[in-house]
């Protein structure tokens, strides 16, 4: 019997009662996202904004600041490097802040940083609304709809706001009951500029920013507005039911109610425009291309490019949500544990169906997201590529690989880049960066320039979605012929044909895997290029090697010590060879570099029974027992075939014996979970994956809050990796058996749809 899904996702729906600054709820669709207080606005933006700031934001929302008057950027090329001895020549990357050269080193930290494109929430008489005049709150998010529905009470007066994401476009909409309309409770629309901090706000800086009405229809009930920060662009379309927007200052403006009415509706619909050329460095008086307007100023004969869209109304935006939300339910993988008489089902279950969501409206967008996603800034709200595969390998193992496509084209889009950061250095093909914007260039840093796990990601993941898109296609080839089968026994056959014709459109509505894999091939063998050849040949040992300068999955050790680090080593053993199966399955010969690297990679080092960080490192479990066991990745993540099982168990007990848990980090436990499951030890898997420590908290959003971290507010890469660890406990890997991760004690009664084992 198909598992009830609308069942299982709305028994988990969160509901607050209060306000908590630390678990704020957010709607979106992966490329935008609006996050709330408990009013289902963001009316409370102070007394969030020290702990988890109240955003909205796009994927495509990102401020360069320029460096002066005089000069706009700089560039990589203007960074002093530091240098390195590597195999006999010089390799350079951007590491130290070399003295006079920070400003240069910092500014390409910070630009381009994402930025709130606004804040959209209650005011009452014109005045911000303290906390303590909010009574009876109850705020549920429904998951399965993607709509929060707010109800408080302000100053004893009864209000309710829904509050939603469309499923396809940028755009937030809400809709406002109160008697407090016809008295002075209110909508403030306000801008800030860009910043680089958490908060991506600045609202000092009103002169640096212009805010411009450029049209109104005629009925009044549609504005739009234009946004510019230095270069950067963007339009609002205000859409307005029942109520009137005017300006009531230079970046703000007032949606009220219009006369008699205790319900309004509004959209805010966001599009990024291009940015100003470079012509535009200098001040340009506007004021000769405008005339007044009555709430601002237009352009003469000026109309809206709403680019083929009609403005959107509330129930419009409900309505897309609910559509884009039952879609992502029902296609995508589930788990249902409501049968289990183990106590820790119902959390387990609970962050998992949180982790679904959060991972569709927050990370599942058009480029790599950054790692707190769409919420507010983590690192400039830059995206760390090492984390790209916490983040979204679990999509298609969830069945969701259409989602993972759309950030997989934007690799596709910057393969040149890579080309160049290879080439700085000598090398083949193509490097990925560790922390960029949108624009792909790798950001100075004392740790990220030299980080290469993220090298095999692309191909591991593109191995995922390959077998998601085959097994589908097989088993809608199985469904067709089935179905043909039983139209020829009926004498009417015309529902029947109804249905082979849906499914046959559905099956076709989706990519090929043989097209997928024409399409994403340049990926593959790029990438593989430049693995190849960063692999060094020691012929003394007869074995290919990651030498030194790096820094590897665990970042406190230092980039001339660390050579064969565990992890990567067995990473590019196993990539390597999933890049050969890619050139075979198009019929094209294997690289003998690949294969060669491949097929004698140096081998995890090990000493006393345990796997060691890498080669240089006999103290792993002493003075570097902190940040990431990555030696467990090397068998939780993957198995390369290469593992020995006994000292892989002996490396995990150490582990938990020795490390320092309160440095580890969300995404560490997933991963000693998965090791746990591999060695046969279900129970040992489960405990550690819901291990009580302050990184390891789940919040009521699901977010997995990191503790004590001040600039990390929530850690998307933890939620990811759940999911991950959730694939490998239920559908397995090759050869493990029927739900490998839970122990067959009787308190466990677990359901399981449309989720793929892991390849490995």
């Amino acid at each position: 019997m198909p598992i009830d899904r609308y069942g299982l996702v709305s028994r988990h729906n969160p509901v607050l009662t209060e306000a908590d600054v630390s678990s704020p709820l957010s709607v979106g669709n992966g490329n935008f996202a609006y996050t709330a207080d408990i009013t289902g606005m963001q009316t409370l933006y102070a007394a969030y904004e020290k702990v988890l700031p109240l955003c909205t934001m796009a994927q495509w929302g990102w401020h360069t600041t320029p460096v002066s008057a005089e000069r706009y950027a700089y560039s990589p090329d203007d960074v002093e490097m530091t240098e390195y001895p590597y195999r006999g020549r010089t390799v350079r990357y951007a590491v130290e802040k070399k003295k006079g050269n920070e400003q240069v080193y910092d500014w390409l930290r910070q630009n381009p940083h994402k930025f709130n494109l606004a804040r959209i929430g209650l005011v009452f008489g014109g005045a911000q609304i303290a906390p303590e005049r909010i009574a009876k709150i109850r705020q549920e998010l429904k998951l399965y709809e993607g709509i929060l529905d707010s109800r408080f009470a302000l100053d004893g007066e009864d209000c309710h706001i829904v509050t939603a994401v469309a499923g396809e476009r940028d755009a937030v909409g809400f809709t406002i009951r109160s008697g407090l309309l016809e008295r002075g409770l209110a909508v403030e629309i306000a801008f800030p500029y860009g910043s680089p901090d958490i908060t991506a706000s600045d609202w000092e800086k009103e002169e640096a920013h212009v805010t411009e009405v450029l049209w109104e229809d005629e009925n009044e009930n549609v504005v739009v507005l234009r946004r510019t920060l230095d270069r950067d662009v963007y339009e609002i379309t205000v859409c307005l039911e029942g109520a009137v927007m005017q300006p009531a200052g230079r970046h703000r403006f007032l949606v009220t109610a219009e006369e008699g009415r205790n319900t309004i509706s509004l959209t805010a619909e966001f599009r990024r425009m291009e940015p100003l050329p470079p012509a535009a460095d200098e001040a340009v008086d506007r004021t000769a291309e405008y005339m007044p307007g009555r709430n601002g100023h237009m352009p003469l004969g000026w109309k809206p490019d709403l680019r083929g869209s009609e403005p959107l109304t509330a129930e419009e935006v409900f309505s897309a949500s609910r559509a884009y939300f039952r879609h992502f339910w029902e296609k995508g993988g589930v788990i249902d544990l409501h049968r289990s008489r183990d106590s820790r089902a119902p959390e387990l279950e609970r962050r998992i169906v949180l982790s679904q969501y959060l991972l569709a409206i927050q990370s599942a967008g058009s480029i790599p997201p950054a790692e707190t996603g769409l919420t507010c800034n983590s690192w400039y709200g830059k995206a760390h590529l090492e984390m790209y595969f916490w983040h979204e390998a679990c999509l298609p193992l969830w069945n969701h690989t259409e989602l993972l496509m759309r950030s997989l084209d934007w690799y596709l889009a910057h393969l040149p880049e890579a080309r160049r950061n290879a080439a700085r250095n000598g090398f083949r093909g193509a490097r990925w960066p560790k922390m960029v914007a949108d624009d792909a260039l790798d950001s100075p840093s004392k740790i990220a320039t030299l980080l290469v796990w993220q090298q095999p990601h692309i191909i591991y993941m593109l191995e995922m979605a390959y077998r998601n898109l085959l097994r589908r296609e097989e088993n809608a080839a199985k469904q067709l012929s089935e179905a043909a089968g039983a139209m020829q026994m009926e004498e009417s056959g015309s529902a029947d044909a109804e249905e082979i014709g849906a499914r046959r459109a559905e099956k076709f509505a989706t990519a090929r895997a043989e097209e997928f894999l024409e399409k994403y091939y340049p990926l593959v063998e790029e990438t593989a290029d430049f693995m190849a050849d960063f692999a060094a040949y020691d012929e003394a040992r007869g074995v290919y090697e990651l030498l030194p300068p790096v820094i590897p999955v665990q970042e406190n050790h230092r980039p001339m010590d660390t050579k064969n680090p565990a992890f990567e080593v067995e990473y590019w053993s196993y990539t390597l060879q999933l890049a050969c199966r890619w050139a075979g399955r198009l019929g094209r010969p294997c690289p003998e570099a690949w294969r060669e690297v491949a097929e004698h990679m140096a081998p995890m080092p090990a000493e006393n029974g345990c796997y060691l960080a890498h080669d240089n490192c006999p103290d792993s479990y002493g003075e570097f027992a902190h940040d990431h066991p990555s030696m467990l990745c090397a068998f939780g993540v993957i198995d390369s075939g290469r593992t020995d099982p006994e000292l892989m168990r002996n490396s995990l007990r150490q582990a938990e014996k020795v490390w320092d848990y309160q440095s580890l980090w969300g995404w560490d436990f997933a991963v000693m979970a998965m090791t746990a499951v591999r060695l046969g030890e279900p129970e040992h898997a489960i405990r550690l994956l819901l291990a009580d420590t302050p990184k390891n908290t789940y919040v009521t959003s699901g977010n997995n809050f990191q503790k004590g971290r001040k600039d990390l507010p929530l850690y998307l890469p933890g939620n990811g990796s759940l999911l991950l660890a959730a694939a490998l406990m239920t559908a397995g890997y090759p050869g493990s058996g029927p739900l490998p991760g839970f122990p067959k004690d009787g308190q466990w009664e677990v359901e399981f749809e449309g989720i793929d084992p892991f390849p490995c």
